[in-house]
């Protein structure tokens, strides 16, 4: 290949390079890169492994995307220039199943599907990807996604497969055909130092969800901000998500605020995580539900979790009826300790800390706050048994600890506001229970 590169000026050969690269201009560079000089009437196809570098901005006349890569072991700089579909050419840059690709340095927008489409184990950094009509950048299993902005794409700002590293990109107003993310990752993925927002469903279809950050089973998601991404479909149900994760994930050190769910029905989170994940040092503040029957719940986790030194402060649900807030929400045998729960308050009821389920310990966490008249500090579900409930510190709520009447443990905890509803819970030494703190 190389051989007939470096003799395309003999007359001969050069027809028949033109028909290799599909009529595209293209140089040899001295310094080993293969130029591509592009006019904007065709697509430029590679179909050999080597290293490639744009010379000049793109604006597609016709209704193709412009680099079509059809080879493994690729690397293509855009160098600093722009590629710009007419809002009804495909792909930016497609190469889709092609393995261990490097695309860098610059911007691709205005594509009719998806911004950039690669294979597995490629590598992605510097790239602005904007106003496409399906996700801005998708990727295969084990790639490095670095410093990727991802602007106004309607599906998923940036998607990836599993085993893949996300970090330092930013995602923002993406997702509006619903359903989607502005970072969006397969399983055991790692998602770190990333931006989210204004991430937006804005379809009118029942029960459909938006995500800042969305990741598959065993992932780390870790030191994000994830905020104002939003839910305002027309109809009932969905949810608006700061950080999403499936099982035996971890969440660490993110700050999740100013998620909303705008209409009927939808709830706010901060963040949820399914059963076996392990939820620590996150903030999670401001998330609004804002009409009937929407809920702000600012960390919500499956069983057996363990959410411990988060802060959930001002997560508010404000519609008429059916408007509950909640700073967390666990499950069967999780763990939730030293975390601080502050002014969590919705119009039917404002919880710090509420237990869903048998058998979880409660422990060393401040709740205060919580005041629409029946907000409880650490509230459990009715007829609940097995939980243990210990050295926690309940300030200015309507009451401190609602027991719910089932068979718990209740000790050592300092509640200004009342225990109630003891039922058949043992109530062991310690407590300090109606007192001026």
């Amino acid at each position: 290949m190389l051989t007939h590169l470096r003799d395309q000026r003999t007359p001969g050969i050069a027809p028949l390079c033109c028909c290799i690269f599909f009529l595209t201009s293209w140089i040899f560079a001295g310094d080993g890169q293969i130029d591509i000089r592009p006019t904007g009437t065709e697509k430029f196809t590679i179909s050999s492994p080597g290293s490639y570098v744009l010379t000049d901005n793109v604006n597609m006349s016709v209704n193709v995307g412009y680099i079509n890569i059809t080879a493994s072991d690729v690397f293509l700089d855009l160098n600093g220039h722009t590629i710009t579909g007419n809002a009804t050419a495909t792909y930016g840059i497609d190469g889709a199943g092609m393995q261990r690709i490097h695309v860098s340095n610059g911007i691709i927008r205005n594509f009719a599907s998806k911004g950039v489409v690669l294979g597995s184990y490629c590598r992605v950094r510097d790239l602005i990807i904007e106003s496409c009509v399906d996700n801005g950048l998708e990727t295969g299993e084990g790639s490095h996604v670095f410093r990727v902005t991802a602007v106004s794409n309607k599906g998923n700002g940036i998607k990836t497969g599993a085993h893949c590293l996300v970090e330092s990109c930013m995602a923002r107003s993406n997702g509006s055909k619903g359903g989607k993310a502005g970072i969006y990752a397969g399983n055991y993925c790692t998602i770190k130092d990333c931006v989210t927002n204004g991430n937006s469903n804005t379809t009118n279809n029942t029960n459909v969800d938006s995500y800042g950050i969305y990741a598959g089973a065993g992932s780390t998601i870790f030191n994000n901000t994830c905020y104002s991404n939003n839910n305002s479909t027309t109809y009932n149900g969905g949810k608006a998500y700061g950080i999403y994760v499936s099982y035996g994930s971890t969440v660490s050190n993110n700050a999740c605020y100013q998620n909303q769910g705008t209409n009927q029905g939808t709830d706010a989170i901060g963040i949820y995580a399914a059963s076996g994940s392990n939820v620590t040092g996150n903030t999670c503040t401001e998330n609004t539900a804002s009409s009937d029957g929407g809920d702000s719940i600012g960390i919500s986790c499956g069983a057996n979790s363990v959410i411990k030194d988060n802060t959930c402060r001002n997560n508010h649900a404000h519609g008429a009826s059916s408007a509950n807030a909640v700073g967390i929400a666990a499950m069967e045998g999780s763990i939730i300790t030293g975390n601080n729960c502050t002014n969590n308050n919705g119009t039917t009821s404002s919880i710090g800390i509420r237990i869903g389920a048998n058998g979880i310990r409660v422990e060393n966490n401040l709740c205060s706050t919580h005041t629409d008249g029946s907000g409880t500090g650490i509230y459990l579900y009715s007829s609940l048994t097995s939980s243990s409930i210990v050295k926690n510190t309940t300030i200015g709520n309507d009451t401190g600890i609602d027991l719910g009447g089932g068979s718990n443990y209740c000790a050592e905890n300092i509640c200004t506001d009342g225990i109630i509803n003891v039922g058949s819970s043992t109530l062991g030494s310690g407590n300090r229970s109606n007192i001026e703190y």
